[in-house]
């Protein structure tokens, strides 16, 4: 591949002149490229990257744009390398030259396929002042999200807030994958209209349904004041300690039973309402009143 690129570079060079200026051009170019070719080899791809570089200012021809999009793509900066596959492509469609189209279209979608995204979610509401960016390119959130694709690598998430000042937060990401990046809002959403769009997404909010112990707690409630009335009802005349027993029962089970109660009236608002329990202990039972 790389002599059949020197081979178009010369004969382009050739038809641009027969003149002494041609020659020096030609001799130029020849030996960036030949260096670039030996530098991929060493594995010095970003040096590679400037000799090719060098030689397209003295000629741009399609082979040589390929060639610095297979420098660029190997160093992991594919974003550029897509841009110079476009660029080569683009030459390559112009001029006919149906090897570096074939070459490039099948670059650029495995570039496509190898190139991370990271997608920014946003918890509320931003502000039209703050901005967002992912290694210097702006991310537009739109709705509470937005994505951008960048390099793999460690690379720098910034908030800009004018309130708040800069902040940044670098990330680790992987050719291929998408990384997600959550980000608070300036302005949270109350939990109304937190709770609607979680419905709305088919998400259930936190506090959409209660939990098992109240339920749990009114049963056991319910369960222990019945026993104790029937223990008092069975109890003989004068059997204090049978009847302390029942009083100690009924009285944990009118506890339970208010308090699992209120836990269910609390989890049905947004807020949780303020409540009293009281129990008074009687001769033979006890009193419990819920106060909101």
């Amino acid at each position: 591949m790389k002599l059949r690129f020197g081979v178009v570079v010369i004969a382009l060079l050739l038809a641009h002149g027969g003149s002494a200026a041609a020659a020096d051009d030609l001799s130029r170019a020849r030996a960036l490229f030949d260096e670039a070719g030996e530098l991929e080899r060493q594995g010095r791809w970003d040096a590679a990257q400037d000799r090719l570089r060098a030689a397209i200012r003295i000629r741009e021809t399609p082979h040589l744009r390929y060639a610095l999009g297979w420098a660029l793509e190997n160093d992991e900066k594919l974003l550029e390398a897509r841009t110079e596959y476009e660029l080569a492509l683009r030459l390559a469609r112009r001029g006919s030259v149906e090897e570096v189209t074939r070459l490039a279209t099948a670059r650029i979608a495995e570039v496509d396929r190898k190139t991370p995204l990271v997608q920014i979610r946003v918890r509320g509401r931003l502000l039209p002042t703050t901005r967002i960016s992912v290694e210097g390119r702006p991310v537009a959130v739109r709705d509470d999200a937005g994505t951008v694709s960048v390099d793999p690598g460690s690379r720098v998430v910034r908030v800009e807030r004018r309130s708040k000042g800069i902040s940044d937060r670098t990330i680790t990401v992987r050719p291929g994958v998408l990384r997600v990046v959550e980000v608070e809002g300036d302005e949270m959403p109350p939990p109304s209209v937190a709770r609607s769009a979680a419905l709305a997404k088919g998400v259930a909010p936190d506090r959409a349904q209660p939990a098992a112990l109240p339920w749990v707690l009114v049963a056991g409630g319910g369960a222990l004041t019945l026993g104790a009335t029937g223990l008092l009802v069975s109890s003989p005349s004068g059997a204090w300690t049978q009847d302390a027993a029942a009083a100690a029962m009924g009285t944990a089970g009118l506890v339970s039973l208010g308090v699992g109660t209120l836990m269910l009236l609390s989890s049905a608002r947004d807020e949780p309402r303020r409540a009293r329990v009281d129990v008074t202990p009687t001769i033979g039972g006890a009193r419990a009143t819920i106060a909101f």
